[in-house]
């Protein structure tokens, strides 16, 4: 007979990767044949990237569910390894300690984008009609081998991002709709895997979406966010010798159209 902690989760994210919480909420569940066990207190251990320090707390809650994250908050971009002991009532066993799960804060303050801009192509752009969308790139070189890279990426339309030529993650009509006057999400990637050593370059595609395409049951609005299309981006990368390195969306990128000549959400894509 035994009880064990099954996935542990933090607030309401599937992937806890880039996340805007610098305190996070942990829960987790139960899986087991002990009959009527009931939890009566907790150890959580929170072991912090930065330091490798572990910390551990005991809780003497029955809650498993939005559990209050004990420890300082995360910083920007920090990480950070948790696991949890559960313990039931007087005569009934303990949970081994679950499997680490990681948690990593995204970029929390504004000043965090560092000197990255918003950049958009030198052309006139499409009002009355489908817009084609714009190609963006910039080379870069690295020198030692790649620790870890994250890439924080949002676009005034639709994006799609690659690596030296292999594509970022598998979000597809990201950034996603959203009321961007007022609220401007960004996603971030895991892409160490796709940088080298020496040369790399990232080229980003940018659609009309819901920012600048047709929207409404009439078919007859458009542009109800802004006209222009334009990609926002900071690609961190950091080597073994713990030198970062920051490639940030500037006037140093180019900018071009391809072989996509329109694409739309309701009215398909033509490719030439």
């Amino acid at each position: 007979m035994s009880v064990s902690l099954s996935r542990i989760s933090f607030e309401h994210h599937r992937e806890a990767l880039g996340i805007g919480e610098a305190e996070p909420r942990v829960s987790w569940r139960f899986e087991g044949n002990v009959a009527n066990w009931e939890q009566t207190s907790y150890d959580l251990e929170i072991q912090r990237d930065s330091d490798g320090i572990p910390s551990i707390y005991n809780v003497h809650s029955a809650d498993s569910i939005y559990v209050p994250w004990p420890d300082r908050p995360l910083e920007s971009s920090e990480s950070a390894r948790v696991r949890v002991k559960a313990h039931g009532r007087e005569g009934q066993p303990s949970t081994d300690w679950s499997d680490w799960s990681s948690v990593e804060a995204g970029l929390l303050n504004t000043s965090d984008l560092g000197e990255a801009v918003p950049i958009a192509a030198i052309r006139g752009t499409e009002v009355d009609g489908p817009k084609r969308p714009v190609y963006f790139r910039n080379d870069f070189s690295i020198d030692g081998n790649v620790s870890s890279a994250r890439l924080y990426i949002t676009a005034l339309g639709l994006y799609d991002a690659e690596i030296n030529g292999k594509r970022v993650g598998d979000h597809v009509l990201a950034p996603g709709w959203q009321s961007y006057n007022y609220r401007h999400v960004y996603d971030t990637y895991d892409v160490t895997e796709l940088i080298t050593s020496g040369d790399n370059a990232i080229g980003v595609s940018v659609g009309e979406g819901w920012y600048a395409g047709r929207l409404g049951f009439r078919g007859e609005d458009r542009n109800l966010y802004g006209d222009t299309l334009g990609l926002l981006s900071l690609l961190t990368i950091t080597t073994d010798d713990g030198q970062e390195h920051v490639v940030c969306t500037s006037d140093d990128w180019s900018a071009s159209l391809g072989p996509i000549v329109m694409s739309e959400i309701y009215d398909g894509e033509k490719y030439d």
